[in-house]
């Protein structure tokens, strides 16, 4: 029997049509883009064919040289992040961002602590929802930046971010939006947004791994992060990624085109899932907000009474089921999950956390089969775990 991967929303497959589409540009049309000759117009064709079909995703198909290629979605949030505020410390040196922040938004605000910029965080509520009042009173007049992502990938809250890029343009600060969890799943207007910077991280929507989109409003100055030549107008100088280009910019056009069809046959594959596993699993909790418009299409974070997700990822794994039990670039740390913990959930909660991502070629059988996995690790784990003690440290005591 085929194994079952519930782990789309960290990455999920390539297209075939963006396969195909860059299997010329390894060997036969592998010239670079810097040369004068036509093998290389052609590969600047395509990169800039490429570049429309991303803009025209983000909903400014007139201004395609608003986007930027690197080589990841964390490589995108990098050059944002630390290339707006160097190039801008001028005007100030204070940044704001929420608590359930990706990694690379975080962590590139610890590194700008070193060079004297100050951050500040809003409020999340027990859903992660940011709370608009905290971030309008944290805007200050040395305020640089503002990060949000529009989806989280860990609890799948999306966020009303249109008033909140009114209100910061408004007060002239740039607004940064991470969409790597959210492009392809629901739509993604840098207009509507008012956002300045916006990242994508294509895998994550039918795309090769080895790609990131940065759109950068061309009003405003970054500061490169390496040093080259002219590539990508010098803020992402190298040879660049040619075929993973190529392949971006076709699952760009895909997502584009098919994207109220893939909504609508995630959200009954989700629906599917999580009723499922709540007839055959008793005591499950969801984290985050409720299956809706609140809520990303393809994800389900989920924690039992009486278990450890380690143990449950482990299980499923020897029964051909794939889960994560934290994001992508987190699952292997036994730390407490940061976004879980800034929701309100304690260690023992954290470490009962399991999510579920659901792909383009996840069938209702699949959904199904994991159904039944999932009830028996549970069973399983909760008749080896002794019941939580009256401190409320994990097992059936824990809600």
């Amino acid at each position: 029997m085929s194994r079952i991967r519930l782990d789309h929303h960290v990455t999920t497959g390539a297209l075939p049509e963006a396969v195909d589409s860059m299997a010329p540009y390894w060997i036969d049309e592998c010239a670079a883009s810097a040369g004068v000759h036509t093998n290389a117009k052609q590969v600047r064709e395509v990169i800039e064919r490429a570049r429309e079909q991303v803009a025209s995703l983000l909903g400014c198909p007139d201004r395609s040289e608003e986007i930027v290629f690197v080589n990841s979605g964390t490589e995108a949030i990098n050059l944002a992040v630390l290339g707006y505020v160097r190039a801008n410390r001028r005007f100030g040196n204070h940044v704001v961002c929420s608590p359930i922040e990706h990694p690379a938004v975080l962590n590139s605000l610890t590194a700008l602590e070193q060079e004297g910029v100050c951050q500040s965080f809003v409020s999340v509520d027990n859903e992660g929802f940011l709370q608009r009042d905290s971030l309008a009173e944290l805007l200050t007049d040395h305020t640089l930046l503002v990060c949000c992502q529009l989806a989280n990938l860990d609890i799948g809250a999306i966020q009303a971010l249109e008033p909140v890029g009114a209100m910061i343009r408004e007060r002239g600060i740039a607004f940064f939006v991470d969409a790597t969890a959210a492009a392809g799943r629901m739509e993604v207007n840098v207009d509507r947004l008012k956002a300045d910077l916006l990242a994508l991280s294509p895998h994550r929507f039918g795309g090769p791994k080895g790609v990131g989109c940065l759109y950068r409003n061309r009003r405003l100055k970054l500061a490169p992060l390496v040093h080259g030549g002219e590539q990508e107008t010098g803020l992402w100088p190298g040879t660049e990624n040619v075929p993973a280009i190529v392949g971006c910019g076709v699952a760009a056009e895909s997502a584009e085109r098919h994207l109220d069809e893939t909504v609508r046959r995630l959200r009954g594959l989700q629906s599917r899932l999580w009723l499922g596993l709540q007839e055959a699993v008793p005591g499950g909790r969801l984290n985050g907000p409720p299956l809706g418009r609140n809520r990303v299409c393809h994800q389900l974070s989920l924690r039992w009474e009486g278990i450890e997700a380690e143990g449950l990822a482990l299980f499923a794994d020897m029964q051909g089921l794939g889960i994560a039990t934290g994001s992508g670039c987190l699952s292997r740390s036994l730390e407490s999950h940061h976004v879980l913990s800034a929701i309100g959930l304690n260690p023992a909660q954290t470490q009962q956390t399991v999510t579920l991502g659901i792909g383009l070629d996840t069938a209702e059988s699949d959904i199904d089969r994991a159904v039944e996995i999932l009830r028996a690790g549970v069973e399983r784990l909760r008749s080896i775990t002794p019941p939580a003690d009256s401190a409320g440290t994990g097992g059936y005591g824990e809600a």
